[in-house]
């Protein structure tokens, strides 16, 4: 039988909808919600992607100014450290429990 801490507890859970949402760990943010946020993440960086490869996709240089390629790079590279600290995080405390 569940305690009311525990009932209370469950209704106060939050679900992050993005990963600015989730930077800041919150220990009532539900951790099933974490994955749709890696998701997003992920489908973020594919777009990054799918714009570098297009633009190089029928030639052999970019013709995106190269500052914009440079800042895209840059882009994926702190999304990609965003995922990890999510990750870090929220994950982190299952292992415990």
């Amino acid at each position: 039988m569940e305690n009311s801490t525990d009932i209370k507890q469950q209704e106060t859970q939050l679900f992050a909808d993005s990963p600015e949402t989730a930077m800041i760990y919150n220990p009532q943010v539900n951790p099933s919600s974490i994955d749709d946020v890696m998701l997003c993440a992920l489908q973020r960086n594919a777009a990054v992607v799918d714009i570098l490869v297009a633009d190089i996709a029928e030639q052999d240089h970019f013709s995106v100014p190269i500052g914009a390629v440079r800042n895209l790079l840059w882009l994926l590279q702190g999304q990609f450290r965003q995922m990890e600290t999510i990750m870090r995080d929220y994950r982190k405390p299952q292992l415990i429990d």
